[in-house]
C-alpha cells in the first residue's frame, strides 16, 4: 500500500505502508482499562468480505524511514565502538551528531498543517497487475495538528528509552486525528 497526499500548497508527500495493528478486545472499568491486540510490521494482510476486522494502518515517508535507519545504524556503531573500548558514555552518545540528527529528524518529519488535503491510496492486490486506487479528501483542524505534534515528543522519548533504559515506564498514548473522509 502507498498513500500520496497533497496539501493546500500542492506539496506532495509519498508515504509507504509501515505497520498495522488491530484490537481484539477492550476492557473498560471506572478505574482502569486494558486493551488486547497486536501491532506488526507491514508485509501483507488478508481481508475477507464476510469477516471484516478494523485495522489501524500506519504509513511513513520513504525519506523518513531511510534516514532514520541510516542514523540508527550510525548510533549503534558508535555504541559498539564504546563497548569495544569498555567505556560507554551516555553523554557522548546524546551529544553525537547522529543522535542529535535523529531527534531533529523526528521534529522535522511532521508534514501536517491546518487545512484541506487530497489523497490517493493505492492497494496492491496479489494476482492483479494494477493496484486498487481510492481517491479522497479530508481537512485537519488546529486541534488535530496539536494532537499529532504531541506524538513527536512521545516518539523521541521511545527512541531515548531504547538506547538509555531506566525504571520509568512510558505511557504510549498516541493521539490521532480522525477527520471526515470524503470520496473524490
Amino acid at each position: 500500500m502507498e498513500l500520496i497526499i497533497k496539501d493546500n500548497n500542492n506539496s506532495t508527500y509519498n508515504l509507504n505502508w509501515a505497520w498495522y495493528g488491530e484490537t481484539y478486545y477492550e476492557l473498560k472499568a471506572p478505574f482502569a482499562s486494558a486493551t488486547m491486540g497486536k501491532q506488526q510490521k507491514a508485509i501483507a494482510f488478508v481481508s475477507y468480505r464476510d469477516a471484516l476486522v478494523e485495522k489501524l494502518v500506519g504509513f511513513h515517508s520513504v525519506y523518513f524511514r531511510e534516514k532514520k535507519k541510516e542514523l540508527i545504524n550510525k548510533i549503534n556503531q558508535l555504541i559498539e565502538n564504546q563497548k569495544y573500548t569498555g567505556n560507554i558514555n551516555v553523554d557522548t552518545i546524546k551529544q553525537s551528531s547522529e543522535y542529535i540528527d535523529l531527534m531533529r529528524l523526528c521534529d522535522d518529519s511532521i508534514i501536517w498543517k491546518k487545512g484541506s488535503y487530497t489523497a490517493s491510496c493505492k492497494v496492491y492486490i496479489a494476482g492483479n497487475k494494477s493496484p486498487f486506487i481510492y481517491n479522497f479528501k479530508f481537512s485537519l483542524t488546529e486541534t488535530d495538528i496539536s494532537n499529532l505534534k504531541s506524538n513527536i515528543k512521545l516518539a523521541k522519548l521511545i527512541i531515548e528509552k531504547s538506547y538509555f533504559p531506566d525504571e520509568n515506564k512510558i505511557e504510549d498514548n498516541w493521539l490521532w486525528a480522525s477527520p471526515t473522509i470524503e470520496k473524490l
